[in-house]
């Protein structure tokens, strides 16, 4: 449908964006991977990798993916 045509969009710049080391793109991506928008479904264990990432940068910025993912993501903070 429409609407899962523009979280592929959405996810294609994040993907790109995330491979240039971008937090937020990074954090993004996690989202979608847990809300299963634009992957088709839910896939947590790929959440939590883009939301490692994201805090991995030490960047302030990737600091939304404690806030933005699940709880159980949590042993993620570095």
């Amino acid at each position: 449908d429409d609407l899962e045509k523009v979280w592929q969009a959405r996810l294609a710049r994040f993907r790109t964006n995330a491979g240039l080391g971008d937090p937020l793109a990074l954090t993004a991506l996690a989202v979608c991977y847990h809300r299963g928008f634009g992957v088709g479904k839910s896939d947590p264990a790929q959440a939590a990798v883009h939301a490692k990432r994201a805090l991995e940068t030490k960047r302030p910025e990737g600091k939304f993916a404690r806030g933005v993912t699940p709880v159980s993501y949590t042993h993620l903070t570095l």
